[in-house]
């Protein structure tokens, strides 16, 4: 589907959490292959920085945790982009 603007923030919030100073996920990316990555340790750093964020923003970020979906095609997308870039 389509993305709202604030569907925009919320990816691009997880996804610069994600990426920047996050040492020990970059080392995952670097020693894993992407399914690995994907499936098995970035469903937990998602999940810790979708929690952290909402606390900081329950407004914009109630919409991730209302809607299974969303909150799946979000992780999805953003670990599949966070392992691209932090394999580089």
């Amino acid at each position: 589907g389509k993305f709202a603007e604030g569907d925009k923030v919320i990816v691009e919030s997880i996804y610069k959490r994600a990426v920047k100073g996050n040492a020990k996920l970059k080392r995952y990316a670097q020693n894993n292959d992407a399914e690995v990555f994907e499936k098995s340790i970035f469903p937990d750093v998602f999940d810790t920085i979708a929690q952290e964020l909402y606390t900081e923003q329950m407004t914009a970020f109630s919409k991730l945790f209302e809607n299974k979906r969303f909150y799946d095609t979000i992780m999805q997308e953003v670990g599949r982009e966070t392992y691209k870039d932090l394999r580089k």
